[in-house]
């Protein structure tokens, strides 16, 4: 049984609205048989949902009172032909990478030939976060709030202590990791282990490497006694021990996935955390990222 199947099946368990799925997924179907994305658009609109957004590849519609979304190929600056491909790249990597199945979307159906799929409902970030995403962030990467309260404490500027700039501090840090130390052509099971093994003292010269290269301009402002105290500040904070988990998390999804993009407004989170409680990194998903085949 795929994960597709499975996921269908889990989803008319858990959900009341079971047959209306069933029935979009028949009319999808059919309307994709003879044509194209304008018609499959027209219909859903038609028939009460709201278009969502859109990225580079795919539109996105759905219905207050449902949990998934359809994403139809559509693009005014992709071939139709790249856009399917966008779909069935997802369908493909939610098949088939195991290793990924936490942090993706549920698939529930899809076109064979990519004009659609239906997926998982989740809440989105974007660049523009508001009090609950922000909130939600820090809860997944509580990491992100011990940066910024130690950054605002050493009067760093906004472009530095805004939450969304520290988290793409987070991100250069994991892109330029393997650079940074010389690692390259390296296997995953390696990169796995070089980054689950970090020490402190390597992700704070890592980190301080990106502000200094970055950020030179207000980084230069400081003494370098203060710039120790500052390192030792975040040290402490993080608990004095090991790679703070969820910035190791995030350097591990990155290896095993193979994004091409990773940003905010491509990341989301389930709709209600996992362990009921509060979220955490196996609550964080990729729901518009470009991968690499």
């Amino acid at each position: 049984m795929n994960k597709t199947l499975k996921n269908y099946i889990k989803l008319l368990l858990e959900s009341s609205g079971w047959s209306e799925l069933n029935n979009l997924i028949k009319e999808l179907n059919n309307i994709g048989l003879n044509s194209d994305e304008k018609e499959i658009k027209k219909y859903l609109i038609q028939n009460g949902y709201k278009r969502l957004g859109s990225g580079n590849f795919r539109e996105v519609f759905s219905k207050d009172d449902e949990d998934w979304v359809i994403k139809v190929a559509s693009s005014y600056y992709a071939s139709i032909q790249e856009c399917r491909e966008s779909n069935l790249i997802e369908v493909r990597t939610t098949e088939e990478r195991n290793d990924l199945i936490e942090n993706l979307p549920r698939l529930y159906g899809y076109d064979k030939e990519g004009k659609w799929l239906i997926t998982e409902k989740c809440k989105t970030f974007n660049l523009n976060l508001s009090q609950e995403q922000e909130d939600v962030l820090f809860q997944i990467l509580p990491t992100l709030k011990t940066l910024q309260n130690v950054f605002k404490y050493y009067g760093l500027p906004e472009d530095i202590t805004d939450t969304q700039n520290i988290f793409e501090i987070i991100r250069l840090m994991i892109w330029e990791f393997p650079k940074n130390k010389n690692v390259t052509n390296i296997s995953a099971e390696e990169y796995e282990y070089i980054a689950g093994n970090l020490k402190n003292f390597d992700f704070i010269n890592e980190l301080f490497y990106i502000l200094f290269e970055n950020f030179n301009y207000y980084m230069n402002g400081f003494y370098r006694d203060e710039i120790i105290q500052m390192k030792n500040d975040i040290y402490n904070e993080i608990g004095g021990a090991s790679t703070p988990d969820d910035i190791a998390y995030l350097y591990r999804l990155n290896q095993k996935s193979l994004l091409s993009d990773i940003h905010l407004d491509n990341l989301g989170y389930s709709v209600t955390p996992k362990n009921g409680n509060y979220y955490t990194t196996k609550d964080l998903l990729l729901i518009d990222t470009g991968f690499e085949e």
